[in-house]
């Protein structure tokens, strides 16, 4: 989660105006990071399912493509994909999670397609290709193809919730906790029944 963190971090700073970098160059290096950070969560996502014993065998243990790793997750354990929240203080030392809109936050299926395009657009590709581009439109190139989905990354993993095998154990991460001088935490949290066995 720190990796991504730094990650996002830079793409951030790269869309300053101040650097003075070109708006095609600046989305260059933002997907680059957008890959990685795919990636990523990926290989966190396996780190956190290892208790399932398919995910031992050196088909995933090899593998580094997050489409792969992501769809081969989703074979064994559909509720794998981290899980955004919100965390609301209901009473002092007592906190409330609850899930947000998953259409502000980076889902499974969006996150598999943006790998793909995004490792076809980090090629310049044949000279038939460029021979065909048309001079690029510098203007919006950022707030169109930047931003959006850095926040998409933002809302999905700022506070989430990642659910084992089973339901009964997952972990909560906070990508940024203000009580801890903006550091990464995780928590591990164990289902259980309240007091009229709900």
């Amino acid at each position: 989660m720190r990796e991504v963190k730094v990650r996002l971090a830079v793409v951030e700073r790269l869309c300053l105006p101040d650097l003075g970098l070109p708006q095609i160059i600046v989305r260059e290096m933002a997907y680059l990071q957008f890959r990685m950070v795919s990636e990523t969560i990926a290989l966190g996502c396996l780190l956190v399912h290892e208790d399932i014993p398919a995910t031992q065998g050196p088909k995933f243990r090899k593998e580094y493509n997050a489409d792969v790793l992501l769809k081969k997750l989703d074979g064994l354990h559909p509720d794998f994909y981290p899980k955004p929240m919100l965390r609301t203080e209901i009473a002092p030392g007592r906190l409330s999670f609850n899930g947000i809109n998953p259409a502000e936050a980076m889902p499974k299926t969006e996150l598999m397609a943006l790998y793909a395009k995004l490792g076809d657009k980090l090629h310049k590709g044949s000279l038939k290709n460029l021979l065909k581009q048309q001079p690029a439109k510098q203007n919006d190139i950022i707030e169109r193809d930047v931003r959006p989905i850095a926040q998409k990354f933002y809302k999905l993993l700022s506070l989430h919730l990642i659910m084992r095998l089973g339901g009964t154990d997952n972990f909560i991460c906070l990508m940024q906790n203000p009580e801890d001088g903006g550091d990464v935490q995780v928590a591990y949290a164990e289902a259980h029944s309240g007091p009229d066995g709900e």
